[in-house]
């Protein structure tokens, strides 16, 4: 997928309505903000971890991911590029007929079809939260599908000082979970809902803009990615 220099502003095809339903991630919490806080947790990353990971990387993209992250760790951080809205009623009918023996197959057929139809949806994912934590590539076969063309991953490090997991399409980068002891202090980001906006705002970050990457919570961190077309935005707002 092309991708342009400039990004438009997606939330100009939000209504009113919608602006007040999305689910936003405080930049406060993001775990980019989070390390930037603390210089010496930077300097560790970039003086210990990565350099301890390029000793192991051979593979050019890994190599270029990891100087990707170096740079990454300094730069101003920007506002979550994400489009999170709860799991309409209609769709979420669709989990609970299945409710409690879910047949994982039947369900992400059945809420493919539901996007497809209502949103002309371009691609769909319904993802395993838990799984997602799990840090065991949750999602990167879906990512991997939206960018055939492109070096899509995921990546962690842990040692005495942190533990830090991150996810790249191409160039771009998106720190999802950051846990690490800095003086007095000890930051441990959320594992239920920022990993999901910080997967959205690595597909936005990475999608042409006539795209966006929309992302429908449901309960127990479930949820449904669902890739659209931007203009398209404003249907959205007939389900709730």
């Amino acid at each position: 997928m092309k991708r342009l220099e400039k990004t438009t502003d997606r939330a100009a095809f939000l209504s009113k309505k919608l602006r007040g339903l999305q689910i936003r991630l405080p930049e406060s919490d993001r775990p980019i903000h989070q390390i930037q806080r603390f210089p010496e947790i930077i300097g560790h990353i970039r003086e210990s971890a990565i350099p301890e990971f390029l000793k192991y990387s051979y593979i050019p993209t890994d190599r270029a991911v990891l100087q990707r992250l170096a740079a990454y760790l300094t730069e101003p951080v920007t506002h979550c590029l994400s489009f999170h809205f709860p799991l309409p009623e209609v769709a979420c009918r669709l989990l609970e007929e299945d409710w409690p023996d879910w047949d994982w197959e039947e369900i992400e057929t059945a809420l493919d079809k539901w996007a497809t139809k209502e949103l002309d949806a371009v691609a769909t994912d319904f993802i395993d939260v838990e799984k997602l934590n799990e840090w065991c590539h949750e999602c990167i076969g879906f990512t991997r599908h939206c960018f055939p063309k492109d070096h899509a991953d995921e990546s962690s490090h842990y040692d005495e000082k942190i533990g830090l997991c991150w996810r790249n399409i191409g160039n771009q980068i998106a720190i999802t979970y950051a846990d690490f002891k800095a003086g007095r202090k000890s930051v441990c980001t959320g594992k239920w809902d920022i990993p999901q906006q910080e997967i959205s705002d690595l597909f936005n970050r990475s999608l042409p803009t006539e795209l966006t990457m929309v992302y429908f919570a449901y309960h127990d961190g479930h949820g449904l990615y669902v890739l659209m077309k931007t203009a398209d935005l404003g249907r959205i707002e007939s389900f709730y």
